[in-house]
C-alpha cells in the first residue's frame, strides 16, 4: 500500500538536535580541561574538539534538505534543498527509532546524503507516518 503523493515532510529546525550537539561539544572540553595530563596533551586534545565542531559546522550544510517526498511505486524519494532544488534519491537504508529517524540517501549525481528526523523537526502525525512506512519496507 503506497501513500498518497500529497504526503510529504516539511523539516523544520530541531531544537533537541542543536541542544544535544553543544552539549556534547561542552562536555568534551570540560572533560578535556579536567584531565590529569600536561597542558601540551590538553591542549592538543581540545584543537581536535575544536577542529572537529569546526568540520561539523561545515559539512552540515552539504545535505540541507528541507522536504522530503517519500517513494511510491510510480517515482524514487524526492529531496527539496533550500535552494529549491529537486533531487531524486534511493534510499538505501534508515534506523528507526521512536524519537528520531535517520534515513541514508543515494543521489541521482552519485552523492550520499543522510538525513537526521528528530521527533520536534515534523509536526507528530508526520513523524508517525514516516515510522509506519520505514517499518514496512
Amino acid at each position: 500500500m503506497d501513500l498518497p503523493v500529497s504526503f510529504s515532510i516539511t523539516l523544520k529546525p530541531s531544537r533537541w538536535l542543536i541542544i544535544s550537539i553543544i552539549t556534547l561539544y561542552s562536555l568534551s572540553a570540560c572533560v578535556i580541561a579536567a584531565l590529569q595530563t600536561t597542558t601540551l596533551i590538553r591542549l592538543l586534545l581540545l584543537l581536535i574538539v575544536i577542529v572537529s565542531l569546526m568540520w561539523h559546522w561545515r559539512n552540515a550544510g552539504r545535505c540541507t534538505v528541507i522536504q522530503l517526498f517519500p517513494e511510491t511505486t510510480e517515482r524514487q524519494w524526492v529531496l527539496v534543498s533550500k535552494t529549491a532544488k529537486h533531487t531524486d534519491a534511493d534510499l538505501t537504508g534508515s534506523l528507526v527509532y521512536r524519537y528520531l529517524v535517520i534515513l541514508y540517501f543515494q543521489l541521482e549525481n552519485g552523492g550520499r546524503c543522510t538525513i537526521l528526523i528528530p521527533s520536534d523537526s515534523i509536526d507528530e502525525e508526520s513523524h508517525r507516518r514516516l515510522r509506519a512506512l520505514l517499518h514496512r519496507r
